[in-house]
């Protein structure tokens, strides 16, 4: 993996923990009334063009590449967070996939990738 790369996803990593955390404040603020809705609105949609879209593709990416270097029954999503970290190690995978050891850890966030798949995706 490049120098530069891992400053990139380390950059978006620190983005989605401060968007989060803007999320969850913005969404406090407007339970009491205090924010008007359309700015959470407007959050949640640069949330969704600036990372979740990108984080998409990027899922996308990887699913593409693991199906052409013969790993068609490992999917994003598809498989245990264990698997995926497993095949994340493999030095061809490692080798030619590098963006999969840096999607693992959004994918930490829970163990049911089905869902959080879905739900980034959605």
């Amino acid at each position: 993996m490049y120098t530069s790369d891992i400053y990139i996803y380390i950059y978006i990593y620190v983005c989605v923990c401060v968007c989060v955390c803007v999320y969850i404040y913005i969404y406090r603020e407007r339970e009491r009334e205090n924010v008007d809705p359309c700015t959470s609105y407007s959050l949640k949609q640069w949330i969704s063009k600036t990372i979740l879209l990108r984080l998409v593709k990027e899922i996308e990416a990887v699913d593409e590449a693991l199906q052409r270097h013969g790993l068609a029954d490992v999917r994003v999503g598809s498989v245990g967070l264990e698997r995926m970290k497993k095949t994340a190690q493999i030095l061809q995978v490692a080798q030619n996939i590098p963006t999969l050891v840096s999607l693992v850890p959004f994918l930490e966030l829970t163990s049911n990738q089905e869902y959080l798949v879905t739900r980034i995706k959605g």
